[in-house]
């Protein structure tokens, strides 16, 4: 994740609230957060670790929360009990933090988008309580993902090693902008971001994204958390999208690293492609590389080599990971716009789902 590697890799972990065992029927009332069916053993995410860290990446141990929303939105979390919902974070935080150490991660984060309880001044000593939980058993820097509607009003903060965002900001209102139009819309972004981090004390913080990506199709730019069926594919606006982003967000020298959401896994039976397709332009973009800002010397990633080494070895790891695939791991997340009156496309109905749009 520093500015000097080349290459890392983000596991995301999904725990519901409900846990499977819960007969609540209320998820974003339940104060129990547990596994279920889609959640990895923690044996498939050593395996994991263990493979990743043999390819020379860095790994990025991300498990989070998900309210289970169905078709609503999954960071919706209004607990019946705040103080039985904290006790039962504290405990997936513990087992966590105490696998991030044993696989040593090189990362850690106590979530995402908790966006109903990360800003409320009252439950400030439960998150340094769980904040500390954390430390307890990892060693390592502590992060969390912030939703980009308002990273600002976190309030812990200064209590973790770096500040991270789900940086989904809308970039454009037109359905095919061009380059330099998003360039110049993240840019503002960027600045908006570094004003504050000076304002608040937090610019000696490192800085990162913790999760970012685009739909390839038509007005990606206007909600990139969220993609639709209906719309027609657009290749090109996605390889402008990450375009952009190489060329303003990450030229800031504060910037440590940015996790892209999500590489899919061409393995597993559910996997619905991605920017790594064959063909697809966005991929000699968002091939690893090594930072403009990087200090002097820093190696490239060599992704031949990588290649290659994960063919030889990924065989004897495969048979341990059962890690169910990205896509259906994340879940619902956010509530698609209506469909425009344009011809449906022979794809699953509603790939992924992020925020609820605006009225």
């Amino acid at each position: 994740m520093a500015a000097a590697t080349s290459a890392a890799v983000g596991l995301k972990i999904p725990l519901p609230t409900p846990p499977a065992n819960s007969s609540k029927v209320c998820a974003m009332t339940s104060t129990g957060i547990g596994p279920n069916k889609k959640t990895p053993t923690d044996a498939s995410v050593a395996a994991l670790i263990g493979l990743a860290h043999h390819l020379g990446m860095r790994v990025f141990l991300n498990p989070f929360v998900n309210s289970m929303q169905g078709s609503g939105w999954q960071a919706e979390f209004h607990p019946t009990s705040t103080a039985k919902w904290f006790h039962s974070f504290d405990r997936y935080l513990t087992h966590y933090a105490k696998l991030a150490q044993r696989e040593h991660a090189d990362l850690f984060a106590i979530g995402d988008e908790f966006d109903t309880l990360d800003n409320v001044p009252a439950l400030e000593p439960d998150w340094a309580k769980a904040i500390a939980t954390a430390r307890r058993y990892y060693h390592g820097p502590i992060t969390y993902g912030a939703d980009y509607t308002h990273y600002q009003s976190v309030t812990f903060w200064k209590l973790l090693d770096d500040v991270g965002i789900d940086a989904y900001f809308p970039l454009s209102s037109t359905s095919n902008p061009g380059t330099a139009d998003l360039k110049a819309a993240w840019s503002r972004q960027a600045d908006s971001i570094e004003a504050w981090r000076e304002r608040t004390g937090l610019a000696g913080r490192g800085f990162l994204v913790t999760e970012l990506g685009y739909p390839s199709e038509d007005g990606a730019g206007q909600a990139p958390g969220t993609w639709y069926p209906h719309q027609p594919v657009n290749l090109g606006l996605q390889q402008k999208l990450y375009q952009a982003t190489f060329q303003s967000l990450w030229q800031k020298p504060w910037v440590r690293g940015v996790m892209w959401f999500w590489w899919a896994n061409p393995s597993n039976p559910h996997w619905q492609g991605g920017p790594g397709d064959n063909g697809n332009p966005a991929h000699s973009v968002v091939t690893p590389k090594t930072p403009d800002h990087a200090p002097p010397g820093a190696p490239p990633c060599d992704r031949s080599s990588l290649a290659t080494d994960q063919a030889r070895h990924i065989e004897e790891t495969r048979t341990r990971l059962d890690l169910t695939p990205p896509g259906s791991c994340r879940g619902t997340r956010r509530p698609p716009r209506a469909a425009t009156p344009t011809a449906p496309r022979a794809r699953p109905k509603v790939r992924a789902r992020r925020r609820p749009s605006s009225p």
